[in-house]
């Protein structure tokens, strides 16, 4: 796949190519907010398309509401293409950076310590209130 894929998307094909440009696309709209993996498949695919189309030398000329339309409807049917499309952004040498960045940083996370609970030897029947 080398980064590069050709899906359906509302009955015309599309080529995506996950390179640099596609990550700095990814990492803009993923930072505008929202989780889920339907948020996260439409802003890959977006990206890649964006990226595609602006190595052929095209401004992108679908917008991302058309591209979120046809990968909902993807969705709905739950086409293994989003699978492929996924693998095909990992085995990308963009992808592949991208993913060991995060897995670095999620190793070097520390967890934070629990908490105990400070017991004060009080009750509620010892509370002021109840009475």
């Amino acid at each position: 796949m080398n980064g590069r894929i050709t899906i359906e998307l509302g009955g015309v094909l599309t080529p995506l190519t996950f390179g640099m440009l596609a990550i700095e696309e990814f990492g803009n709209r993923q930072a505008n907010g929202g989780i889920g993996w339907s948020k996260l498949i439409t802003d890959l695919i977006y990206s890649g398309y964006c990226n595609d189309e602006i190595v052929e030398g095209y401004n992108p000329r679908k917008s991302y509401r058309e591209i979120a339309e046809s990968v909902g409807e993807l969705i709905s049917v739950r086409s293994s293409v989003l699978g492929d499309v996924y693998k095909c952004f990992e085995e990308s040498k963009a992808g592949e950076q991208l993913v060991s960045i995060v897995k670095k940083k999620v190793e070097v996370q520390p967890e934070k310590p629990k908490q105990k609970k400070k017991r004060t030897g009080t009750t509620l029947k010892d509370s002021p209130l109840e009475s």
